[in-house]
């Protein structure tokens, strides 16, 4: 997710962002089985989506007076038993305000799609899911946003997250996470510093590299 007009008054997307974006956009139906991996495996939904379902992508950029655009990396409404949304982010590293920056535009469209009548308004917060492409140990599998309302009480909900570390190849293929291959090579990231000086490590690399094209050509 990028913040426009944050300092330098540009926008930065990495090349990551590009990366993720592209993958859904050309390869939209890719993402259900990605939300499934993220919320239906850790209990979030009770659907599991086998990519037939009917779904909308939706616009990535909202209009901040205060603080410039907000873009951030996909939205994606997914139709099934409901209409469910899904707020989507690949982050190559985590920084201090990445998952305020978040919530900020997850509660801005909220609020401006809430529902009211003359004495109730419903506002509903979209399901949000994140990808790490480096992390740690200490890098959590979900994250919880806790909200503080009047009369004493509090409500929450979890953010679930994907570490790349955690995924090999043979699960991604088993699982159909496809548009997570691009970023496979990020656990091979500090090896590929030495790999221009390395020829077995070299070899490994292309071997990873040829595995990953016959496994999606069979």
């Amino acid at each position: 997710m990028s913040h426009r007009n944050e300092k330098t008054g540009n926008g930065i997307n990495t090349p990551y962002d590009s990366a993720f974006k592209s993958i859904i956009k050309k390869c939209p139906r890719m993402a259900l089985f990605l939300i499934n991996e993220m919320f239906y495996k850790t209990g979030l939904i009770d659907e599991e989506y086998d990519g037939t379902e009917r779904f909308e992508l939706l616009s990535q950029e909202l209009p901040d007076l205060e603080f410039g655009d907000l873009e951030l990396d996909q939205r994606i409404s997914v139709y099934k038993t409901e209409k469910r949304t899904f707020h989507l982010e690949c982050q190559s590293t985590a920084d201090g305000t990445m998952i305020l920056r978040m919530i900020r535009y997850d509660t801005k469209t909220a609020l401006d799609e809430a529902y009211y009548t003359s004495s109730i308004v419903r506002v509903k917060i979209d399901d949000f899911g994140l990808i790490f492409l480096r992390s740690t140990r200490n890098t959590p599998d979900v994250m919880t946003v806790l909200l503080e309302v009047p009369q004493g009480q509090s409500v929450s909900y979890h953010i679930p997250v994907i570490r790349m570390m955690n995924y090999s190849l043979d699960y991604i293929i088993e699982q159909r996470l496809y548009m997570l291959l691009p970023f496979l090579f990020f656990n091979y990231e500090k090896q590929l510093q030495k790999v221009s000086n390395d020829s077995s490590l070299y070899e490994e690399i292309q071997t990873l590299y040829n595995t990953i094209i016959n496994r999606l050509r069979n």
